[in-house]
């Protein structure tokens, strides 16, 4: 089938062409539960690519029933670390000893 968009630009009172066969692109979910993004973040971790894991363990974070895990806290200090980061990752080792005292990987 050949469509005639030329034809229709030049004469816009034509019916426009029958355009319902084009499939269109498909959206798909984009995960956001915890445990997907902290996987995906330690993959990123284990590739060396740190600013990828820090983003997923940011926005792990921004979930609110994640906002208290030591664990999460610890990782993204991980990631800052690596970056060369260090007060920043300071800071979230600072937090996860705040939020689990006997926390030992809060290093």
């Amino acid at each position: 089938m050949h469509l005639n968009f030329q034809a229709f630009a030049k004469n816009p009172s034509t019916a426009a062409p029958d355009t319902s066969f084009i499939e269109r692109p498909r959206r798909f979910p984009v995960p956001d539960d915890a445990e997907h993004l902290v996987g995906k973040g330690k993959a990123f971790l284990d590739a060396g690519q740190y600013c990828e894991a820090l983003g997923c363990f940011e926005q792990a974070l921004l979930l609110p029933q994640q906002q208290h895990d030591p664990e999460l806290w610890n990782l993204k200090g991980v990631a800052l670390r690596s970056m060369g980061r260090y007060e920043e990752a300071s800071d979230c080792f600072n937090r996860s000893l705040e939020i689990d005292p006997r926390d030992r990987d809060a290093s």
